[in-house]
């Protein structure tokens, strides 16, 4: 592909910056949302006139860009798709949106996001059915997650704001500080079309935002504003207001904690696990296990909401600790899925963290399928760094499971 050796050697000689130092932009280290990417210092203004000079590249030409290791290559290949679907007559314009979505796994950094995703299936889903992007927002990859809130920015350039709301709404809880800047970002420019719609939106929900999510959705109101909204008053304790209690696990408890085993693998570990095997996890082994545990030393709390029990935590020393008393260990933390999204994970995890400082135990671990973008973007959110891994076998498939590190020192 003459073209393609052509854009190449043009990036090359418009490096600008010592090799990599684009990435301090980024998290590239290891286990962060950048970890895979590689940046070779060409600025967006020089892609962007590279992208006009080769707007006409075929499918195959752009895919190659797409598929590229290097960031700055696919983002030339986004700006091209987008200014060949500006340009497109309606039938085409269907063809670049399906190589779009088909090719949403390369979309894999805020950048190549935030430059594509509004003009292609913003624009595309403008006058049309929306349902994919509430498939998006719930997807278990983070930046597709991101596509969905900034899809919407180009509905709100053309004045339909109740899809940014809606799509916020879903994504209140999410884990990720990228989705918090992302959902906060279109807030704040639905908010300039219609401040009063952000408002109610924001007396309505501003409680349970993410802090970032909040400031971000808030930048541009006046400072008196901003500050009452940011007050802990107006951020009401989600777990006094449910009224939820977290206490300490007794025996009596193992009916309840290992129905939410059962329960919150199978929602979990949905389409991670197969799905035969989630259905035919066996619920008195489960309680079994359960009543064993709540006889051993490990703290255990559980989650209680009026007489029912919807979530755990149980930590102890490190299981596979070479030099025992030295490594604690969060063995467990589950919630029924009507149960999350209240800060219940979180306040479990800072008990747990909490009773390890109380055991002078000054690191713990916390293991986390890879598959499970979700749990992993929490543990990283928490602190944690990926510290090891290991194959673990479920039912008759095996998986690679991460080994996350914190510290109990604030």
């Amino acid at each position: 592909m003459k073209k393609l050796k052509e854009i190449r050697l043009i990036l090359r000689n418009h490096q600008q910056k010592p090799k990599g130092k684009e990435a301090s932009f980024f998290k590239t280290g290891v286990g962060d949302y950048a970890e895979h990417d590689q940046f070779i210092g060409v600025k967006v203004p020089d892609l962007r006139k590279i992208a006009k000079i080769y707007s006409n590249l075929t499918f195959d030409e752009m895919q190659t860009l797409l598929e590229s290791p290097i960031n700055e290559e696919r983002l030339l290949g986004l700006l091209i798709l987008v200014q060949q679907y500006q340009s497109a007559e309606e039938p085409i314009k269907d063809d670049l949106y399906h190589f779009y979505m088909r090719n949403l796994r390369y979309v894999n950094n805020w950048n190549l996001v935030d430059a594509s995703a509004h003009l292609i299936v913003g624009a595309h889903l403008l006058a049309t059915d929306k349902q994919v992007l509430l498939d998006l927002a719930k997807s278990e990859s983070m930046w597709q997650r991101r596509v969905a809130i900034v899809s919407t920015w180009y509905f709100i350039r053309n004045d339909q704001l109740e899809w940014t709301f809606t799509i916020a709404e879903l994504l209140l809880n999410d884990t990720h500080d990228l989705i918090h800047k992302a959902v906060g970002w279109m807030l704040r420019e639905a908010g300039k079309r219609d401040q009063a719609k952000l408002i109610t939106f924001l007396d309505q929900y501003a409680r349970h935002m993410p802090r970032t999510m909040l400031r971000y959705a808030i930048e541009k109101f006046p400072e008196s504003q901003r500050q009452e909204y940011l007050k802990p008053k107006a951020r009401m304790n989600v777990i006094e207001e449910n009224r939820y209690i977290i206490r300490e696990a007794k025996l009596q408890d193992a009916e309840g904690i290992a129905n939410v085993h059962v329960k919150s693998w199978q929602t979990s570990y949905a389409g991670i696990v197969d799905q035969e095997y989630l259905e035919n996890i066996n619920y008195e082994k489960r309680l079994h296990l359960r009543k064993q545990v709540l006889q051993s030393d490990s703290f255990q709390l559980v989650v209680e909401c009026g007489d029912h029990i919807v979530g755990f935590a149980d930590a102890g020393l490190m299981r596979e600790e070479k030099q025992p008393g030295r490594t604690g260990e969060i063995y467990a933390i589950y919630l029924l899925q009507e149960h999350q999204g209240q800060n219940l994970g979180r306040e479990l995890f800072l008990r747990c963290k909490k009773w390890f400082q109380e055991q002078h135990i000054k690191t713990f671990v916390l293991w986390g399928l890879e598959q499970n973008t979700r749990a992993r973007n929490f543990y990283t959110k928490q602190g944690g760094k990926i510290v090891g891994e290991k194959t673990v076998t479920i039912g008759s498939e095996k998986f690679l499971e991460y080994c996350y590190q914190f510290l109990t020192s604030d």
